[in-house]
């Protein structure tokens, strides 16, 4: 094999959303959160766990998380809220500061957005915020 074609096939990798799940660390720091836009919450052991949950979510395009690295004492568990939304998307919606770790997906046209935003998408989006649930025991929050 040439290393023309190693270059090309390595590259094919690296790019591949198949192989590989991009997370975009917060270009603020850790110190923000994406304020009223969580739509689950899970008590996890790690915050691998949280990222793993929310790549295999199945109720909604799991766009970012929230991971509280206090654990809760009765359960000995880490806080995780999944969102379907990200910062990319309402930036005016950033809470800072805030002391949990936040990421999101790279995913163009779902988790950031497109060139244009569509009519579909803005209504989508009042959808999506008069669903957020609460934490605590109440709908949509698990253990896992």
């Amino acid at each position: 094999m040439s290393g023309f074609n190693v270059i090309l096939l390595s590259m094919f990798i690296a790019i591949s959303p198949s192989n590989q799940v991009i997370w975009i660390p917060n270009p603020n720091g850790d110190n923000v959160c994406l304020s009223g836009h969580n739509d689950k919450t899970v008590f996890v052991s790690n915050l691998e766990v949280c990222e793993k949950l929310c790549l295999e979510e199945l109720d909604f395009q799991c766009c970012s998380l929230e991971f509280n690295p206090i654990p809760i004492l009765l359960l000995n568990k880490y806080q995780c809220m999944l969102s379907a939304d990200s910062l990319s998307l309402y930036p005016g919606d950033m809470e800072s500061p805030c002391t949990f770790p936040y990421k999101e997906r790279n995913i163009p046209g779902q988790c950031q957005p497109d060139q244009y935003v569509s009519e579909a998408h803005v209504s989508q989006s009042v959808y999506d915020e008069t669903c957020i649930q609460t934490v605590y025991g109440l709908p949509g929050s698990v253990l896992a």
